[in-house]
């Protein structure tokens, strides 16, 4: 079974690969900074459109959005926008060509089953993540955040899927 796994963001992370292999892996910005939400949206669908194409993934999973009342003020209404519609517009490519939908895995559940506690803060999560990551061989050590994010997704995303095909 291939696994997509997204991590999106104003830089999103991607990581896509067949469960118990090396996945593939990076993070790219949709369009320039400060670009209109309408032309990131307009370049993430284009780009989705063409990784389900390359990739043929069996399964996508995104992390879900994280609400910008509990990020302390280190959000903005225009960046609530912009990631809650590149969340609407992956979603709908992936409704659009796949024939099952995308799945939603929360913060939570990718940290609890990638580094066994879920309840870590971002700024200790990220560094651990990262670490797991290079210690597994998916990621460099120059990989982003944003990279490996994204392979702490896959990994949790491989692990619900190895278990549902077991079942």
């Amino acid at each position: 079974m291939k696994v997509l796994a997204l991590d999106v963001a104003s830089v999103t992370g991607f990581a896509v690969g067949t469960i118990g292999e090396v996945p593939v892996s990076g993070a790219l910005r949709f369009a320039e900074r400060g670009a209109p939400p309408v032309r990131v949206w307009f370049k993430a669908m284009v780009w989705m459109h063409e990784q389900l194409k390359v990739h043929q993934p069996d399964v996508v999973y995104m992390e879900g959005a994280i609400n910008s009342a509990s990020l302390g003020g280190k959000s903005n209404p225009s960046t609530f926008i912009l990631l809650n519609g590149l969340q609407a517009v992956l979603s709908t490519v992936v409704e659009a060509r796949l024939p099952v939908s995308a799945k939603t895995i929360a913060v939570s559940t990718v940290r609890k089953r990638f580094l066994g506690k879920g309840n870590l803060r971002s700024e200790d999560a990220k560094p651990m993540a990262k670490a797991k990551c290079i210690e597994l061989g998916w990621a460099s050590e120059d990989a982003t955040y944003d990279q490996t994010d994204a392979l702490a997704v896959w990994g949790a995303a491989c692990e619900i899927e190895s278990a549902r095909i077991a079942a």
